[in-house]
């Protein structure tokens, strides 16, 4: 199984948007993935960041998904580009396969 972080915030550009236009980027984006995260991928969680967290991210969103591989991260990675969703909210991403503790410890010892 493979891990996909997704951190993000509104650009102006999406305050500047009608909430017509903002329901129909939504919907062009949940078709767009659709072939992606159905029925493999798993969304683990949404959240918005909260003001008083401790060292905080200056991201308002956050979103946690389980992925079958490697290559289903970076389907949607690629096709979030594709769909233009970056002309919209500055994000960042983290991925990696999923792993014991142990072995994210064991990573960290030999570093």
């Amino acid at each position: 199984m493979y891990l996909f972080l997704e951190l993000w915030s509104a650009k102006e550009s999406w305050f500047l948007l009608s909430e017509t236009e903002k329901s129909e980027f939504f919907k062009k984006i949940s078709d767009g993935v659709k072939d992606i995260l159905e029925p493999d991928c798993k969304a683990i969680g949404f959240t918005i960041n909260d003001t008083d967290t401790d060292k905080r991210l200056d991201y308002e969103y956050l979103a946690l998904w389980q992925m079958p591989d490697k290559e289903s991260a970076i389907r949607f990675e690629k096709k979030l580009r594709e769909l233009d969703w970056f002309e919209h909210f500055h994000q960042q991403h983290m991925r990696g396969k999923d792993i014991s503790v142990d072995e994210c410890f064991r990573h960290m010892m030999a570093r």
